[in-house]
């Protein structure tokens, strides 16, 4: 994912990359969203594998958890690459004030947010808990993040 490229103390892990306009920041929003359609993908093909009458039922326990696994982590990359794509239509709007760019960020902000709910809802059908730590730490606090810090911010007047 090229994280390597950054110093350590710039982000908290691969969820979070700051406020930035440099090429890094488009390139992983485009790696994080590439990974997505080709989890889905992997998702789609192990799901049809489903439909040989002679599969084994351990088997097919085992695909569809591995499905529904592809499936959660398909949504995740994908909130990984809204929120980056977010990130960077914020700072462009933090360095030029432009209406454009807060628009921009805005809407990336909101499709960020729908995609986590979507990921949620993928967790919970892989079988994570509704107090599992992904839920509870991850995708709760990064939703509220998202929503009380950035939006909130957008949407106030700037001096």
């Amino acid at each position: 994912m090229l994280m390597c490229d950054h110093d350590l103390d710039i982000y908290l892990d691969h969820r979070w990359l700051p406020q930035t306009t440099s090429e890094f920041g488009r390139r992983m929003a485009e790696i994080y969203a590439q990974a997505a359609r080709l989890l889905a993908a992997a998702a789609a093909r192990l799901a049809k594998s489903l439909d040989r009458p002679d599969i084994p039922e351990r088997l097919k326990y085992i695909v569809q958890r591995e499905t529904a696994r592809a499936l959660f982590e398909s949504a995740e990359l994908s909130a990984m690459s809204s929120q980056q794509r977010a990130m960077n239509a914020y700072a462009k709007f933090l360095d030029t004030n432009s209406k454009v760019w807060r628009k921009a960020a805005m809407r990336w902000l909101h499709q960020s947010i729908a995609d986590l709910a979507a990921s949620r809802q993928r967790a919970i059908a892989f079988g994570f808990s509704e107090n599992s730590w992904y839920l509870r730490n991850i995708n709760r606090w990064l939703t509220n993040e998202l929503q009380e810090h950035f939006l909130a911010k957008l949407l106030m007047p700037r001096k």
